[in-house]
């Protein structure tokens, strides 16, 4: 939806480390790097063939749950932010049926 309010920020900062077993300062490190390399591409695809090379097909359904989490943690979904997990899971070969239960599992959180 263009803006990371501090829920979001909060959001992802909890899923990093608690995805990547790291401590505050390099989540709040991870999120500095990846918000330059966002503001510098032109699209999605060269992220999310690192994915689909390197994660399997569990592992992308559970990355679209993430997504769906830091989605909700404001408590309500844009249509851009739908819009953008939509897009990513196709990029990603996720299974349509598993995008929805990915988006429910996550809003039942």
């Amino acid at each position: 939806d263009h803006s990371l309010e501090q829920s979001e920020l909060d959001s992802l900062r909890s899923v990093l480390q608690d995805s990547f077993a790291i401590d505050e300062a390099h989540a709040n490190e991870l999120i500095l790097l990846a918000e330059a390399e966002r503001t510098e591409a032109t699209e999605y695809y060269q992220f999310t063939s690192l994915i689909n090379e390197f994660y399997t097909q569990q592992e992308k359904r559970d990355l679209v749950t993430r997504l769906w989490q830091m989605a909700y943690a404001d408590n309500r979904i844009h249509k851009l932010e739908e819009h953008l997990v939509r897009r990513l899971a196709d990029l990603m070969h996720v299974p349509h049926s598993a995008f929805i239960q990915s988006k429910h599992k996550a809003s039942a959180d």
